[in-house]
């Protein structure tokens, strides 16, 4: 990992509208467009003002003048399970593959005994660009997940399956 890039837990006050537009490009940019792009307005609601007890781990390359968000992963109490938290991550593709979502991974691991979220499968999804959506989930097994019961399939389209990671006892 590039020395220049730094990776902490922020609060949803630490989060600019440079941020929000940072995280709404990436997102359009790096998920399948079978989801909905996302709008500013979407986006800065989610980062500001969270509707649960949200944490945020971000990736920021400091070697810009105004440090940028390259990478976020988020996590927030899972209703079902209340042991368990619930993320999701999105790093920039020019910054993929160089361990920064195994350190968020990482980071967000020792907050919990158990992270769950649902992960796209398959690779037959495109992203804004037409390249292929590469789905994730070898990257999550590499990283002691599993494939658990619960599969979501969406009305437009995409199907996951839910990943589970347990602490070790």
């Amino acid at each position: 990992m590039d020395s220049s890039i730094i990776i902490s837990i922020e609060s949803s006050n630490d989060f600019s509208d440079e941020d929000c537009i940072s995280l709404q490009l990436m997102r359009n940019k790096e998920y399948p467009t079978v989801l909905e792009p996302t709008t500013f307005e979407r986006t800065e609601k989610w980062l500001k003002y969270p509707d649960r007890r949200t944490q945020y781990i971000t990736a920021r390359d400091v070697k810009f003048k105004l440090p940028e968000l390259i990478g976020i992963l988020t996590f927030a109490e899972h209703i079902e399970h209340p042991r368990s938290l619930w993320f999701s991550m999105v790093i920039k593709r020019e910054y993929q593959r160089q361990g920064i979502g195994k350190k968020m991974l990482d980071i967000a691991k020792t907050h919990t005994d158990e992270l769950r979220a649902f992960c796209v499968e398959h690779d037959k999804y495109v992203k804004e660009d037409g390249s292929t959506y590469f789905a994730p989930l070898d990257f999550y097994k590499k990283n002691g997940f599993i494939v658990g019961d619960k599969t979501l399939k969406t009305e437009i389209g995409l199907e996951c399956v839910e990943i589970i990671w347990r602490k070790e006892i």
